[in-house]
């Protein structure tokens, strides 16, 4: 046991330490482990060559693994920073917002902050919005929802499930299913008003809009005899249901003062197409 050497190597590990305290972001911590490390190597006899090659080799292993370590974190770290800085710069840039974030809608106009319930005439204003100024015809406009519906991976209207879902408006859900179909879901749906069997007035109200909508449309597509029409014109039934979705979305503005008076004016509607343009360009984050 060489005590006198152990000594020696605590010292120097001492020594190190209280470098890397008063002086951070140094490799002496490292040179103060592999001095402890020695020293404790000099208690069980080890030569001295032995004990200076195992100090070189271990603090140039932990400095040299720190380096790479610092490298690659530092890097990423930066990447990190700079891509999330330029998301901010982004969103920051936009004063106005309207986007789907989670089961509602993130909207920001001017200076103030909505969230609004889902429907489906908010992703039609959130189209117009992206091809402000441009006419888009109603049954591009459909197309268009259908699409980002199908890439978003949601199951098909048409299914039962999905009709109970409260974010499932009845306009898109008769583009899917047949006529027979429309009948007895609106069938369903006047049982449950004869029965009263609304969990709260809001629901009911809900459920009676949604009934004299498929009165309506189960009267565009069939004669007085109640039969299918054998001409039927779907541009106009996919004008109808874009209109009524528009509608039903800028009724959700209605408490909010500002933006209610601003889609009400701004999106318009000619012949089968329809509009967003505001009087001054406006730059609005969709995404």
């Amino acid at each position: 046991m060489d005590v006198n050497t152990w000594w020696i190597w605590m010292l120097l590990a001492a020594v190190f330490l209280s470098i890397e305290i008063f002086r951070s972001k140094t490799p002496f911590i490292w040179l103060s482990l592999s001095a402890a490390v020695t020293g404790t190597l000099a208690l069980l006899d080890i030569e001295i060559s032995g004990q200076i090659a195992v100090f070189l080799n271990l603090s140039g292993f932990l400095i040299l693994l720190e380096k790479r370590f610092n490298e690659k974190y530092v890097f990423k770290k930066s990447v990190m920073t700079k891509d999330r800085l330029m998301s901010d710069e982004n969103e920051a840039a936009a004063d106005n917002i309207f986007r789907k974030s989670g089961p509602g809608w993130e909207i920001r106009y001017g200076d103030k902050s909505y969230t609004i319930k889902h429907s489906i005439g908010l992703e039609y204003i959130r189209n117009l919005i992206r091809e402000q100024g441009n006419w888009i015809h109603s049954s591009d406009m459909k197309r268009m929802i259908a699409g980002e519906s199908v890439s978003s991976g949601e199951h098909d209207p048409g299914d039962q499930s999905m009709r109970q879902k409260e974010d499932i408006q009845y306009e898109n859900i008769i583009e899917r299913l047949p006529l027979n179909k429309i009948k007895d879901l609106r069938d369903s749906l006047e049982e449950k008003k004869k029965a009263d069997n609304f969990s709260n007035p809001e629901e009911r109200a809900e459920q009676l809009e949604q009934i004299e909508y498929l009165d309506k449309y189960i009267s565009s597509v069939t004669d007085n005899k109640g039969r299918s029409r054998k001409l039927y014109d779907y541009a106009e039934t996919d004008r109808k249901s874009v209109s009524a979705a528009l509608n039903r979305a800028r009724k959700s503005f209605v408490e909010h003062p500002e933006l209610h008076t601003h889609f009400q004016s701004f999106i318009k509607a000619e012949g089968r197409s329809f509009r967003y343009l505001p009087d001054r360009p406006i730059d609005w984050l969709t995404d």
